[in-house]
């Protein structure tokens, strides 16, 4: 083999090689990105004597999350609350009717946008001063609910945040 040949064969070789590692180095370089805009949505729960009961969602990554649905779950199956009816009927199924209890349900819209460190309360029941005494039996009753919710990162990677409860 001439001299001439093996050069042009290493020169291809190499110009292969460097290819390939752009290739590789591109493909970091857009998970990188991809992580950089990353959401992190979580639920809070919450229980005082002043406020009552408390759901919160927030933003703890950096990127937007687009919401495309919360799911409700009942003793583990999915029930459907797509309006405050549907959250009062909610209400009433884990046995909290008898108490006078002022709800206050947001309904996020599908494909609402959270930005980071942003939050949304989902709901908030306040409660008679009367009921401080059956606390822990709303909070029992609170327990059979859970909540996990369905979102997309801005590169429109699906997720979905942990299942939650009380």
């Amino acid at each position: 083999m001439e001299t001439e040949n093996i050069i042009a064969i290493c020169a291809v070789f190499i110009a292969a090689l460097s290819l390939g590692l752009t290739i590789y180095q591109s493909m970091l370089a857009r998970e990188h990105n991809r992580i950089q805009v990353r959401p992190y949505l979580d639920l809070t729960w919450s229980s005082t004597d002043e406020e009552g009961f408390s759901c919160l969602l927030k933003n703890y990554g950096v990127g937007p999350a687009f919401i495309e649905k919360v799911n409700y779950f009942l003793d583990g199956k999915e029930y459907t609350v797509n309006s405050s009816k549907d959250f009062g009927a909610l209400i009433r199924e884990i046995g909290l009717g008898k108490y006078q209890m002022n709800a206050r349900y947001c309904h996020i819209m599908e494909h609402s946008a959270l930005s980071p460190s942003e939050d949304a309360p989902l709901f908030l029941l306040s409660y008679n001063k009367r009921a401080l005494t059956d606390k822990l039996q709303i909070q029992k009753a609170m327990s059979r609910i859970s909540i996990d919710i369905d979102y997309m990162c801005s590169y429109k990677r699906k997720m979905s945040s942990p299942n939650s409860s009380f």
